[in-house]
């Protein structure tokens, strides 16, 4: 009889594994991530991905104990695969407040995506990526606050897209 529940456990173990993901949420602020994981790339039914950091400005980060978010916890994400792609029903992606230089221009390729928030990535140039950020026909939502760009690229950015709420803030050093 144990035998037998073994042998129905490693089936059904067996016919779970061959299944694709069914995760359509996945959150993974503030895991020290310095790179997205590849397996994140294999969730094809992923639709809400969250990488960007969450901090609590006011009160004093001291005053909540040692369970909030610090330095140490922080993802440091620094660019974006090319695999992105593969993430077809992907409608949010996350990924402010991190260290991200470049979008790749796969990131166009995500026809369902209707809200990018890239926010505080201080070394993110828009104008450098307006050919990836202007092919984002589907956005809704795109924030850009405290990342560098320009009034004549904001210009171009709103006129390609015109249905998109750009949240803007400039950044100062």
């Amino acid at each position: 009889m144990r035998l037998h529940y073994s042998i129905i456990f490693q089936i059904l173990l067996v016919c779970a594994c061959s299944q694709p993901s069914k995760t359509v949420q996945l959150d993974l602020s503030n895991q020290n991530l310095e790179q997205i994981p590849d397996s994140v790339f294999s969730l094809e039914y992923l639709e809400y991905l969250q990488m960007g950091n969450r901090f609590v400005v006011y009160p004093p980060l001291s005053a909540l104990g040692t369970n909030t978010p610090s330095g140490e916890n922080l993802n440091k994400i620094a660019s974006i695969p090319s695999k992105i792609e593969n993430l077809q029903k992907l409608k949010v992606l996350g990924i402010g407040c991190n260290k991200l230089q470049s979008l790749p221009i796969e990131l166009s390729q995500l026809k369902l995506l209707d809200s990018l928030d890239i926010s505080f990535n201080v070394n993110l140039n828009i104008k450098k990526e307006m050919d990836i950020s202007q092919k984002l026909t589907s956005l809704k939502y795109l924030n850009i606050i405290a990342t560098k760009w320009d009034s004549t690229s904001l210009e171009k950015l709103q006129k390609a897209l015109p249905t998109t709420e750009i949240v803007t803030q400039p950044f100062f050093r």
